[in-house]
């Protein structure tokens, strides 16, 4: 216990000191410790060096034996060189002599070739001169080609404008001959009408009783037929005129022959007229007047239709006008 207790009973100064000097004596210490870890430091580092250059002699005299051995087999190699270059340059030399002897004749061989490719530069040049003749004739040939195709289409065209233009003189002449016809059966209608005003203006200038009051009723009766046909009469004239006028246009429109319809089997050629110049005008000039014949057509064919049957009305009824009469006459015969 007096010894536990002694340290105690130290003044703190005193512990203070003794502190700061271990304090002190660990610090020497640990710069101490510090050298010598330096020097073991410093130490290894030389130990590692004398090691690196022990391993690198024993390298350098390895590699010098090596180096003395390779050296002894390279220089083997180069004994065996130097004679496999002293073969071969003989055999270089065997080879030189014999290309030399192929040149000399390969030189006269490019001297026969020149001379032949003269030669052959002149055949070329012949060649050449009659390939362009060729070529002009074939030009030539074709330009002829050319003209002759378009001669042909051009005489195609022709043909096909000279068919359409046969065709529509054909009909044309049909309906001209179709509208003839009824021109004569119109003329035919007329004579027979105009014979039938002539009858009965002859019987009323035979028949000038004014005693008979039934004569007097034929007479009116005869006159007011007459009236009729002369009316029928003008009509008739009116219309004539009108077609007499479109067959003398139509007619100086197509020039066509009467004895078309005879030589209707013959070829195009021989019934076409020729055209002109001038034919594309004339084309679209028939084209208007078709069209307005085509309109008066149907008029023209409509009043006639319409004539006609007025006429045959008409004259059925002179017909019975001259049955009455006859009765009369005979009547006042009678009596």
């Amino acid at each position: 216990m007096a010894d536990s207790q002694a340290p105690l009973n130290f003044n703190p100064a005193e512990l203070i000191r003794r502190v700061e000097d271990t304090e002190k004596r660990l610090q020497t210490k640990d710069a101490e410790i510090q050298v010598y870890k330096m020097l073991v430091s410093q130490m290894e580092e030389e130990l590692a060096q004398a090691k690196k250059f022990k391993e690198l002699h024993d390298k350098q005299s390895l590699d010098v034996d090596s180096m003395k051995s390779e050296s002894e087999k390279t220089l083997t190699k180069a004994k065996s060189l130097l004679f496999e270059k002293a073969k071969i340059i003989k055999n270089q030399e065997l080879q030189i002599e014999a290309f030399a002897q192929q040149i000399d004749s390969l030189k006269e061989v490019v001297r026969i070739t020149k001379d032949l490719l003269q030669i052959r530069n002149l055949e070329i040049e012949q060649l050449e001169t009659k390939i362009s003749c060729i070529e002009a004739k074939t030009k030539a040939e074709q330009e002829r080609y050319d003209l002759m195709r378009k001669k042909l289409e051009t005489m195609i065209r022709h043909n096909g404008e000279l068919k359409r233009e046969y065709e529509t003189q054909l009909c044309l002449f049909q309906a001209l001959r179709e509208r003839y016809n009824e021109r004569e059966l119109a003329k035919g209608v007329v004579e027979g009408l105009k014979q039938g005003i002539n009858k009965i203006d002859s019987d009323n200038a035979v028949k000038t009783d004014p005693q008979s009051s039934a004569t007097d009723d034929v007479n009116n009766d005869a006159k007011t037929t007459n009236n009729d046909l002369i009316e029928v009469k003008n009509q008739l004239d009116d219309t004539l005129s009108v077609l007499e006028k479109t067959l003398g246009l139509e007619q100086s429109k197509t020039q066509v022959p009467v004895d078309l319809k005879s030589n209707s089997n013959a070829p195009e050629a021989d019934v076409v007229p020729e055209k002109t110049e001038q034919e594309p005008q004339k084309d679209e000039k028939t084209d208007s007047e078709e069209k307005t014949d085509n309109e008066t057509k149907p008029e023209a064919s409509s009043t006639l239709g319409s004539i006609i049957s007025a006429i045959k009305s008409t004259v059925g009824l002179g017909s019975d006008d001259n049955r009455a009469e006859a009765s009369n006459g005979e009547v006042v015969e009678n009596k």
